[in-house]
């Protein structure tokens, strides 16, 4: 997956923050926001929830984040896919062109290859009726040996 990148806020702390990985926790030490709006948004709060609060907030801004990495992913993945579909697309359009092309070649009524072979073998004037009239020499009458 890809990370997302970050861009740094503004910060007066002049405090060192420390975040440390413990098993499956998150610790976060020392962190200063230097932010008067939520400043004022979180001492809105009664003091029991604010570290709630605070947690929770914590919570969805890093899934926010995580999930920007997985949105663009997926925007990469989708653009990737449409692009095969194009030439996937293209690629059949070409190959039906190209059956259409040779069946008519092949069969169309007249003019292909198949009605004229056949004329040729078989029609009224084809090889098979002049075999047919050599083997069977009607003038004659006769019908030749087979030996």
């Amino acid at each position: 997956m890809e990370t997302a990148r970050l861009v740094p806020l503004p910060s007066a702390s002049t405090r060192q923050s420390s975040v440390r990985i413990e098993a499956d926790r998150l610790i976060v030490e020392h962190v200063v926001l230097n932010d008067p709006a939520l400043a004022s948004f979180v001492g809105d709060r009664p003091a029991e929830e604010r570290a709630v609060l605070i947690e929770r907030a914590l919570r969805v801004g890093l899934t926010a984040i995580q999930s920007v990495g997985v949105t663009i992913n997926v925007d990469a993945v989708r653009a990737e896919f449409q692009g095969l579909l194009r030439q996937t697309e293209a690629a059949n359009e070409r190959a039906a062109t190209a059956l259409d092309q040779t069946l008519r070649q092949n069969f169309a009524d007249g003019e292909g290859q198949l009605p004229r072979t056949l004329e040729k073998f078989l029609g009224d004037k084809g090889q098979l009726r002049g075999f047919v009239d050599d083997l069977f020499d009607e003038p004659s009458g006769t019908v030749p040996s087979a030996g």
